[in-house]
């Protein structure tokens, strides 16, 4: 299994409490599938971490589910500096990629990576 870097190392929980005060949910707004359908814990306008690069259209290939404050951290794989990430919205996401909802039970402290779109996520402990 290729192990793949999360968006920042030691200073990740400095990071996301400054990107995302308390885990805060994104302003409401609709998205495309069916509220039921839901197959996340967390709610649909969750503030999640994201990269540029998947911002701008590359497919995520590393997802973590942070032990330290819940977060979602939904990655290209590739190693990233702080510059790169974004706040987003984890329903959005969800649009982008169903196949995210394949890892909605998640554990705490645990990611999933992939090598592409057509494999299938391997999750792990982080």
């Amino acid at each position: 299994m290729l192990r793949r870097n999360r968006l920042t190392s030691h200073s990740s929980g400095r990071l996301r409490r400054r990107l995302i005060p308390a885990l805060a949910n994104m302003s409401s707004h609709p998205h495309k599938f069916e509220k039921k359908a839901w197959p996340f814990n967390d709610p649909e306008n969750v503030a999640a971490i994201s990269c540029r690069h998947v911002l701008d259209g590359h497919p995520i290939l590393r997802v973590s589910h942070d032990d330290d404050d819940g977060c979602w951290q939904l990655l290209c794989g590739d190693t990233h500096s702080s510059a790169d990430a974004r706040v987003v919205c984890l329903g959005c996401m969800l649009e982008q990629d169903p196949s995210l909802a394949e890892l909605a039970d998640l554990p705490l402290g645990w990611g999933a990576d992939r090598e592409s779109l057509l494999q299938p996520w391997a999750r792990e402990v982080n």
